[in-house]
């Protein structure tokens, strides 16, 4: 309701993604531009991953209701699969509870206090990136995952995950809340890890269009537009 009686007395609307852009061109009847955020430091050379003692699977989100971390820990549970760790960075009001969900499920969850550090440590390690929240504006972390050669599992979170992932070409897309669709993702990828990166390696260098730091140029040509 806000976006489609206030908007369209907006100067400019920049978007995130494609799809919000064209969500936003609908509802205020008002031409929206798409920049990109932030551009990530590309990683060009691409780092070849494998399975080693664990199958090292991680996420990075604030540990609350929207962001669905639950469905990681069941989805992991609901493999079967014994060396599997889970690595959840990040901090929230949910911790406790994830925390003995975990402890119920009896999997190896990790839980991190996010920091830049942590981050590096532990994209260094790890074989799979899950993103599941319920929502995303344009989730970065899914964008760096790529660029450090990680495979990416993401829910159907509506805003520009389906660009990024470049609409499953370069990541699985399950809906959002089916913990059990999940599980059968992380399955096949499992099962067919050296597919799975060949696939990412086919298709890295899509991601350059987001790495792209001529992206502030773009925002800041638009923002001259409307002096």
């Amino acid at each position: 309701l806000l976006i489609y009686f206030f908007y369209k007395k907006a100067d400019l609307i920049i978007c995130n993604s494609l799809k919000t852009c064209v969500d936003f061109n609908k509802l205020s009847k008002k031409k929206a531009y798409t920049v990109y955020p932030q551009p990530i430091i590309s990683n060009k050379k691409f780092f070849k991953r494998k399975i080693k003692h664990y199958f090292e699977i991680m996420t990075i989100a604030r540990l609350s209701r929207e962001k669905r971390i639950q469905d990681i820990i069941l989805a992991v549970s609901n493999t079967n699969l014994e060396n599997i760790r889970l690595n959840v960075i990040g901090d929230g009001n949910l911790k406790n509870k994830l925390f003995m969900l975990a402890k119920l499920t009896k999997i190896n969850v990790k839980f991190i206090s996010y920091s830049l550090t942590n981050e590096k440590k532990y994209f260094k390690n790890a074989n799979l990136y899950i993103n599941s929240s319920d929502f995303e504006g344009f989730p970065s972390t899914v964008v760096q995952a790529l660029n450090e050669s990680i495979p990416v599992i993401s829910s159907k979170s509506h805003g520009g995950i389906y660009e990024i992932l470049n609409y499953g070409k370069l990541g699985k897309l399950f809906n959002s809340r089916n913990y059990i669709e999940l599980s059968k993702n992380i399955k096949k990828i499992y099962f067919n890890y050296d597919k799975t990166i060949y696939k990412l390696k086919k298709n890295k260098n899509y991601l350059n269009k987001f790495l792209n730091s001529k992206n502030f140029d773009k925002y800041n040509h638009l923002l001259k537009k409307i002096k």
